[in-house]
């Protein structure tokens, strides 16, 4: 009878540590990947709400000639970066397969590396919408966007090249640099007609699929 009065107990306190485990196993936050978490998928926009007066008055005033131009100078600068960027690192990895190979073809490489151009012959568009951040938009470096930068996120056009000798591209409307502004000016809470790094990472916190 002492036996049991002494093991009672013991198997109490068991089966309240266990308890405890599961809890606190229950109430571990998981682990986030931020970088992740920021990053939308690449058909999500962001989505805007109602402008106060001076974010009305900062859209309606603003220049969507200047911003579609900053627009295509941008996009066409960033895209043939990463061309060249990609078609060094085609080179780089072509070199050492000619080293092993005596150098055969050597002509036809640099003629598909040209101008970043693929096999197929077809210039690069942007790197992916999830992957644009705010240092890859801000091409000037001055720590903010404008809205011809910030439209190189948002806008929903595809900027690639349609054909080689097409000197236009790429091409956006004014109702397409509209839709930015709407959601630029929104997030531009200090009204300074610029997005600093929290109000653009803001923009992106809203992305939602259409």
């Amino acid at each position: 009878m002492r036996h049991a009065t002494l093991i009672a107990p013991a198997i109490a306190a068991l089966l309240v540590g266990a308890c405890n485990d599961r809890d606190d196993a229950a109430v571990a936050p998981a682990a986030v990947d931020e970088d992740v978490a920021m990053a939308p998928a690449d058909d999500a926009y962001p989505v805007a709400g109602e402008m106060n007066p001076e974010q009305q008055s900062n859209y309606e005033s603003f220049d969507r000639d200047a911003a579609m131009q900053e627009y295509q100078t941008n996009s066409s600068a960033m895209a043939d970066g990463d061309a060249q960027a990609m078609g060094g690192s085609a080179q780089a990895s072509g070199s050492d397969s000619q080293a092993m190979s005596g150098g055969q073809d050597n002509a036809a490489s640099g003629a598909m590396q040209q101008n970043g151009a693929n096999m197929s012959g077809s210039v690069p568009a942007l790197r992916p919408r999830s992957q644009m951040d705010f240092a890859f938009l801000d091409r000037n470096s001055d720590g903010k966007l404008s809205v011809g930068e910030y439209a190189i996120w948002a806008v929903r056009a595809n900027p690639a090249k349609p054909k080689p000798d097409d000197n236009n591209r790429p091409f956006i409307s004014t109702e397409q640099v509209n839709e930015a502004g709407q959601t630029f000016f929104y997030f531009d809470t200090d009204g300074d007609t610029y997005l600093s790094p929290s109000e653009f990472d803001a923009a992106r916190a809203s992305a939602r699929t259409p």
